[in-house]
């Protein structure tokens, strides 16, 4: 159950948590989150800078973001209970980075909840993204279409990337095969005893290790086609977006149903959002962004 005195012992430590290169802009509106808004709704105005020119940015907190809180505790205000329990730094980040990446809209549909999915919402530490607008442009964040013919067609999925991503997923399956028979062959070269049968068995090692090769080249250029047209297709605001809050200090991990970067400060590239059944992390994250940022300090 909500507490008042609960949230208003969050609201003074809010600003404290926040980066010190914080700029005034984004430390205001996280300040006004965090005691509390009147509406859903948050407008930011940037004004023009070296580093970006003069922005308004709204932003809007969907009502779905209710459901979860409401659905496991007795009260907690979605206004002044959940956003206040979402970590100052994920607000910051976003707001930071949108206004870099020329976002004007953006609609958050998750902050903090109690239960579902992962820690990172759990401990206030993820923010959840379904749309962006910008310089005329908008990109709705759900490649669902991928995988599921009934999903939303927003144009990030074209017809020839689902021809190509199931090429790539088959061609898969056949150098997990072709790697099971060389394992085979190398097992029984290694117990064989019989020197008249070894020359025998390092050709069929040999065999199968030049057909894999084989095998795993037409996987590299099927990647490669997947790759090229999923891109071609992908909206230049989430693009921006991702690139400057994988550069955020305080942004740990982004999840979206393009890539996913489990940690941003690894310097390891994200790898592409297959929607593999077995990795219940990428179909989780087909139709919206997620952002986690780093552990806050004790409250």
């Amino acid at each position: 159950m909500t507490s008042t005195n609960e949230v208003q012992s969050i609201r003074p430590k809010a600003d404290a948590l926040l980066p010190a290169d914080t700029t005034p802009t984004v430390r205001a509106a996280v300040r006004s989150i965090h005691a509390g808004l009147a509406r859903p709704e948050l407008i930011v105005n940037f004004p023009a800078s070296d580093a970006a020119p003069k922005l308004t940015l709204r932003v809007e907190f969907r009502a779905e973001m209710q459901d979860n809180v409401r659905l496991n505790t007795t009260h907690c205000p979605w206004l002044t209970g959940i956003l206040p329990r979402t970590h100052p730094c994920a607000f910051a980040a976003l707001l930071t980075e949108a206004h870099a990446a020329g976002v004007s809209s953006v609609a958050v549909t998750s902050a903090w909840r109690p239960s579902f999915g992962s820690i990172a919402h759990r401990a206030g530490l993820g923010l959840d993204i379904t749309y962006l607008e910008g310089g005329e442009k908008r990109a709705f964040l759900n490649r669902a279409f991928l995988i599921k013919a009934g999903a939303p067609r927003n144009g990030n999925v074209s017809e020839r990337e689902k021809t190509l991503w199931k090429d790539y997923q088959e061609v898969k399956k056949v150098v997990a095969t072709g790697e099971k028979e060389r394992d085979a062959a190398k097992k029984r070269l290694d117990k064989n005893r019989d020197p008249e049968e070894t020359a025998q068995l390092a050709r069929e090692v040999a065999d199968a290790n030049k057909h894999l090769n084989s095998l795993r080249d037409r996987e590299s250029a099927a990647l490669r086609d997947w790759n090229n047209e999923r891109d071609r297709n992908e909206p230049e605001l989430i693009h921006k977006l991702r690139d400057r809050l994988g550069r955020n200090e305080s942004v740990k991990q982004l999840f979206d149903p393009w890539y996913m970067d489990a940690n941003t400060a690894d310097n390891i590239p994200p790898v592409p959002n297959e929607q593999r059944q077995a990795n219940s992390n990428e179909r989780t994250h087909n139709n919206h962004l997620h952002i986690t940022v780093l552990e806050p300090k004790i409250l």
